[in-house]
């Protein structure tokens, strides 16, 4: 008399098997990241709101123009770019567009002083002459991702994972 012990896996090892396929090409996970990202950094220019859905505060010349703060031109939105390896996803501002010298001073806010004489002199939005002693502006978050971000970006992982076999 013997005894016979057999195991089914549940289809565990053929699932295992497919991850550590999947796992020699990761650009298709991180390109699929990158893109939502991008989408939901560019939805936050539409709302005017910041990760987590906090509102910017208004610029002046949009409330004068009735228009949409940091889309003046739209340099800035359509400076959004990722780059993405085997083994990661980047989303940002491009480096070399013509926004990227004020991207940062949008994200996280800057005091500006005069450097050379007693005042900033730029036009305003009805086209006169504004001279200022300092300008503050404050930060209005476009870049990052929130709880609704990390949400999404955990269902595109899942789904690569347990997706066919790339």
């Amino acid at each position: 008399m013997g005894v016979k012990i057999t195991f089914d896996d549940g289809g565990l090892s053929l699932a295992l098997r497919g991850m550590a396929k999947n796992s020699e090409d990761l650009r298709p996970l991180f390109t699929q990241a990158a893109n939502y990202i991008e989408d939901s950094v560019r939805l936050r220019f539409e709302s005017g709101r910041g990760p987590g859905g906090r509102p910017w505060k208004p610029s002046r010349r949009a409330q004068e123009q009735n228009g949409q703060t940091l889309v003046d031109r739209g340099r800035l939105r359509r400076s959004i770019t990722s780059n993405i390896g085997n083994d990661f996803a980047e989303v940002g501002s491009d480096a070399q567009a013509e926004s990227a010298s004020y991207a940062a001073t949008h994200q996280f806010g800057a005091r500006i002083t005069p450097r050379n004489g007693e005042f900033l002199v730029f036009s305003g939005a009805d086209g006169g002459m504004v001279f200022a002693r300092e300008v503050n502006i404050p930060a209005r978050p476009f870049l990052g991702f929130d709880e609704e971000d990390r949400t999404e970006l955990e269902l595109i992982s899942d789904t690569f994972w347990q997706g066919p076999v790339r």
